[in-house]
């Protein structure tokens, strides 16, 4: 009797999931391997692997493919189901297929398969295969998008995941076309973990859980660099300190609260060493990266700071540090240009029962990545007058080359005022439901203004559209900052090509006192 018999009956013969023998046993193209095919199912034999059975999807899947001539070459097992019960696989000699309810049947193999298998197969975060290994527009690299994120393959980086926020960036701004392939799976971004990024061929996605994502555009290694900022409990450099490295390899935007290594509301100097011109160290009172601040330029070359001088309001008082880079050509507009860009969006919520009053105002929230619009009304036909605020968090991002978006991050609500709170819960429920059924269309309409500011950056030269497109978004203290070039080639383009309303002012001042 034949292994393929000897597993025919092992599996329970006729009776079987398989059901009747169609052909007899037969000699594979290769002229090594067997096959009999049944009713429902085929089982195969090597003498390398021995019988094993393939049926239902999966070997339609394999069939598709080429059988054991494709590179998934002859079964390795029989159709086994996966821990959850739920779905079901077959290793083959060059890979595997794996199949879902949800998402049907596709082949894993090679270094994609490899690092899925190392993060815990469909048991980990990415789950089950959502496509076939398919190849990248460029011909080179390779790819399979799982339920909840992906793995990309490069000959020159390895096989890398991305999921997620970080995934949702990256998708955004064109894959691996623009910024290149991954180098890292998404790592801790600090050593308080509470922020992950990925690392690509042209720059880095970061995301922290106040702070949403971002995409720090480096380009072939321009903008590179990599340094510390060592903060130091005294003013004369001394006492509790410690070193925070900055580099971008991760996202240039760094954050940190200085809560751990006892700086909390304790530094009163600072030495920079690495920290090129184009970026700037913020220095808050707050541990939410607010209340007044200290603005320093970087050196390249290293730079020290006492700050002692400042006034007893700063001295001694930091609670948290952020480091932005302003790349060599960048846009800034500050809380009053966004007002009027965002007053007619805003002035079209209508949520009735309430009468607005004023004009929204605009704040930047450098702790929060985010732009902030209050508008104020007031509970029509209620007594006494019942008032209302609403803070509304938009949140913006790259979008492309010549393109930056932003989405509603969150939306704040109060009403106070009326007898017994009655109004304030029919309004509060009102407005809940606005937000629900608007929140896209508030965005959108935020988007379109964006777009239609940023178009002017296509009277730029083709010539000079390679050096002259959108690297990175900033929310700082003093505006809402798009970064445009990390070149000075693009700088100088930029000058001289003269856009209509953007302006290319630089960030000035090596220390720049305000608050937020």
């Amino acid at each position: 009797m034949s292994a393929i018999d000897q597993k025919y009956n092992q599996l329970g013969g006729s009776s079987s999931f398989l059901g009747n023998l169609k052909t007899e046993e037969r000699v594979c193209p290769d002229g090594v391997g067997h096959y009999r095919h049944y009713d429902y199912g085929s089982i195969y034999w090597h003498p390398d692997t021995g019988a094993y059975e393939v049926h239902g999807a999966i070997r339609h899947k394999w069939s598709t493919l080429g059988w054991e001539k494709s590179f998934l070459g002859y079964p390795l097992t029989n159709e086994t189901p996966t821990p959850d019960t739920k779905g079901r696989y077959n290793h083959f000699q060059g890979g595997s297929i794996y199949w879902h309810p949800d998402t049907g049947a596709y082949e894993v193999h090679g270094a994609i398969r490899h690092k899925w298998s190392t993060l815990g197969w469909e048991r980990s975060f990415l789950g089950y295969p959502k496509t076939d290994e398919t190849a990248t527009p460029d011909g080179v690299g390779s790819y399979n998008h799982f339920e909840h994120g992906s793995v990309y393959w490069h000959p020159n980086t390895g096989a890398h995941e991305v999921h997620g926020s970080i995934r949702d960036m990256w998708s955004w701004n064109g894959w691996e076309k623009r910024i290149g392939y991954p180098k890292t799976d998404e790592s801790p971004m600090n050593q308080g973990d509470n922020g992950r990024y990925n690392e690509f061929q042209k720059g880095a996605i970061g995301w922290t859980p106040d702070q949403g994502a971002w995409f720090d555009f480096t380009g072939a290694g321009e903008g590179k660099f990599s340094g510390n900022i060592r903060l130091y409990k005294h003013s004369n450099y001394n006492g509790t300190n410690h070193n925070y490295p900055l580099t971008t390899n991760e996202p240039v935007i760094f954050k940190q609260d200085l809560s751990k290594y006892g700086l909390h509301d304790n530094v009163s100097s600072l030495r920079l060493n690495g920290i090129p011109e184009t970026c700037s160290v913020y220095l808050y009172q707050h541990s939410k990266w607010n209340g007044r601040y200290i603005r320093i330029t970087g050196k390249q070359n290293a730079g020290q700071y006492d700050l002692s001088s400042v006034g007893r309001h700063i001295n001694d008082k930091i609670s948290s540090v952020q480091a932005v880079n302003h790349g060599k050509a960048s846009v800034i507009m500050t809380a009053n240009q966004l007002q009027i860009l965002v007053a007619n969006q805003v002035a079209n919520i209508n949520v009735s029962g309430i009468k607005w009053e004023g004009s929204p105002s605009v704040s930047l929230v450098p702790g929060k990545r985010a732009i902030k619009i209050r508008i104020k009304g007031v509970v029509e036909a209620t007594w006494p007058d019942s008032d209302v605020k609403i803070d509304i968090y938009f949140r913006p991002y790259v979008a492309g080359e010549r393109l930056v978006k932003v989405y509603l991050a969150r939306w704040w609500a109060h009403s106070g005022g009326s007898f017994g709170g009655y109004a304030n819960s029919t309004i509060l429920g009102k407005i809940k439901e606005y937000f629900k059924n608007n929140s896209d269309s508030l965005a959108n309409s935020f988007n379109t203004v964006l777009a239609d500011e940023l178009s002017k950056l296509n009277e730029v030269p083709d010539f000079a559209k390679e050096v002259i497109n959108v690297r990175r978004v900033n929310v700082l203290s003093e505006g809402f900052e798009i970064v445009l070039s990390d070149t000075d080639l693009g700088a100088t383009l930029l000058q001289a090509a003269n856009v209509d309303g953007l302006s290319t002012a630089r960030p000035e001042g090596q220390k720049t006192q305000g608050s937020v």
